[in-house]
């Protein structure tokens, strides 16, 4: 089968071009745009909008002049390609050669864009054959990924603002980095090549995955080296240590760090994290160091032992003289660090049977010595052991601790009998000034 419309892949028998149709490939793509006759055609195909989200796939439509199938190094684009920073039909950013040439805060919006073939008009023919292994869920290698919120903002902590897991910072920050990738373009691969060197353990041992943050007119911009969670060992470390390379989602960041200042090396200075930021944007880079102190700077600035442990402050433009790669995708995504912590939240303390109800009361637990009064917003889900849930909205302050009473109506019935013992689960989710924690605990009821 030619197609595999769960996964949008694409194959095609090399031997037996019959095999694969037109609209077998307009299904994969999913783009029924039609000719003047009401025909899906090849052109239409090669310049569809949907290759866009598959372009990170290392065969797909490119520009090339030639006619016949192209072979893998082809794939790779015309030799006059690179120069013009274009690798598998991909407009890689200005200034992201391996030496980053650019500021470095112009990570934030360094974008990778994909040139469909225009037609022999321009010399580049629409060849059917470069669907030939098109994969459209690659990614490139590596991959990083925010955890981001469901508005697409990154929502951070500071560490002594800790969420409602008591985790600070940014947390779960995915970055893969793979030996081998079939499908995908490999970015590392693309840099090394520019830079003339080879993709070693060596090479990757010194290469640390970063994030780069700044204000929204890069007025200010430092960056700093993830840290990756070693079984509770967390410090930074590079893509790959001692043979084993880094696992996808352990990485995180602290915002608590010191800043290190390029104006006065060695000053270290407080945070610049300190107060509650709005408008900030972060983005995700890969930097190797050029020697075992750590990466340079431009002007052989040495950040040495600092690096990872301190925010370098970039802010007049710097430019790196390590090499920097550029991760597409999650760059320039809008960061908001909370000001405050949720210092207290209610918990079920008991569960007792009333008249036809259960009547559940809850208590108040600090995590700080904090001792002013905010509105809270509980939603109590009380479900018993055969199943029935119901969840109840109520608004209270730390002065008034709350109750909630669940009928035996609302819960579908009845619950047990005389002399028996129901088991009820209760869950409390508390939410303060837009910061949510929930408590979920068992009782064992006296049905009476």
């Amino acid at each position: 089968m030619p197609v595999d419309l769960t996964n949008r892949k694409l194959y095609i028998d090399s031997t037996n071009k019959l095999g694969i149709t037109p609209q077998e490939v307009s299904l994969c793509l999913q783009d029924y745009r039609v000719d003047t006759n009401g025909n899906v055609d090849v052109g239409m195909m090669c310049s569809s909008p949907k290759l866009e989200e598959g372009k990170w796939s290392g065969h797909k439509p490119i520009r090339f002049n030639k006619w016949t199938k192209l072979t893998d190094d082809e794939f790779k684009g015309m030799s006059t390609d690179a120069s013009q920073g274009i690798f598998y039909g991909i407009q890689f950013p200005a200034g992201t050669s391996a030496a980053l040439n650019s500021s470095i805060f112009e990570i934030h919006s360094a974008k990778f864009t994909y040139l469909p073939p225009r037609g022999i008009a321009y010399n580049e023919p629409f060849r059917l054959d470069d669907f030939d292994g098109y994969h459209h869920y690659a990614e490139p290698n590596p991959v990083a990924r925010f955890n981001k919120e469901e508005d697409g903002t990154l929502l951070g902590y500071r560490d002594d603002l800790k969420d409602e897991n008591g985790k600070g910072g940014l947390q779960n920050i995915r970055v893969h980095y793979r030996d081998t990738n079939d499908t995908g373009v490999d970015l590392v691969a693309i840099y090394a090549t520019l830079d003339n060197t080879e993709i070693t353990d060596d090479m990757l041992s010194r290469t640390y995955p970063c994030i780069l943050v700044s204000d929204a007119d890069n007025t200010f911009n430092y960056f700093t080296a993830l840290e990756y969670d070693d079984n509770g060992d967390v410090a930074p470390r590079p893509l790959k240590m001692n043979g084993e390379i880094a696992e996808a989602d352990k990485w995180s960041v602290r915002f608590t760090k010191p800043l290190l200042s390029n104006n006065n090396v060695g000053d270290v200075q407080r945070s610049p994290f300190q107060t509650d930021m709005k408008g900030l944007k972060a983005s995700i880079f890969l930097l190797e160091s050029i020697s075992t102190a750590g990466p340079l700077l431009s002007g052989n600035i040495q950040v040495g032992t600092n690096f990872g442990t301190h925010w370098i402050d970039v802010s007049d433009g710097l430019a790196a003289s390590s090499r920097a790669i550029v991760v597409p995708d999650d760059n320039g995504v809008t960061l908001n660090l909370r000001e405050y912590r949720l210092y207290r939240y209610f918990i079920p303390s008991k569960v007792s049977q009333g008249v036809s109800a259960f009547i559940v009361n809850m208590e108040l637990r600090n995590e700080s010595d904090e001792t002013s009064v905010k509105s809270a917003t509980l939603e109590v889900t009380l479900t018993t052991s055969n199943g029935n849930a119901l969840t109840k909205t109520l608004t209270s302050s730390t002065s008034l601790l709350p109750s909630a009473r669940f009928t035996w109506t609302e819960l579908g019935g009845y619950v047990g009998n005389p002399g028996t013992t129901e088991t009820v689960t209760v869950s409390v989710k508390t939410t303060i000034e837009g910061l949510s924690h929930t408590v979920t605990e068992q009782f064992n009821v006296a049905i009476s």
